[in-house]
């Protein structure tokens, strides 16, 4: 048990958890519109400090995914515009496309002349087998541990 609370640190982990859990829906999917509802999960990130600046690129509609090459389309970006922008140059769609193949969130990170070591978590955006997207969350200074891979 941690303190004098009768809280243990996993229980505590799990509230805090289920409360991310549920400012998220609250704060996600007000529309069915693919750009505001990715604008609002990238705003959820960056405004809960999950990360200093997140983006939302997905597949058109109208376009099954039938190849690794399928074309994604910037959606959304969030926060600090220049540290998205710095990594036009270790290719952002390459990391988010890593993830989609994977199947699952992966964490990376990248050392830039102007911000120093960013860490990336892209997530693939999937429902029922079919995969729409990738999120982008990126952070300076500090790397992205695997329980908040897990979370997100």
């Amino acid at each position: 048990m941690d303190g004098d609370d009768g809280v243990s640190g996993s229980e505590k982990g799990s509230a805090d958890r289920f409360a991310l859990a549920r400012r998220a829906v609250s704060a996600i999917g007000s529309t069915l519109d693919e750009r505001r509802t990715a604008a609002e999960c990238a705003r959820f990130l960056v405004d809960d400090g999950l990360c200093d600046a997140a983006a939302v690129d997905l597949f058109a509609q109208d376009e099954a995914r039938p190849a690794p090459h399928g074309m994604l389309h910037p959606m959304a970006a969030v926060g600090r515009k220049e540290l998205l922008d710095s990594l036009r140059t270790a290719p952002r769609e390459d990391v988010m496309v890593r993830a989609l193949d994977a199947g699952h969130p992966i964490t990376t990170s990248f050392t830039t002349n102007d911000h120093g070591v960013l860490a990336a978590l892209s997530v693939p955006l999937t429902a029922w087998g079919k995969a729409y997207g990738a999120l982008l969350a990126i952070r300076a200074g500090r790397p992205f541990g695997d329980d908040e891979a897990a979370v997100h």
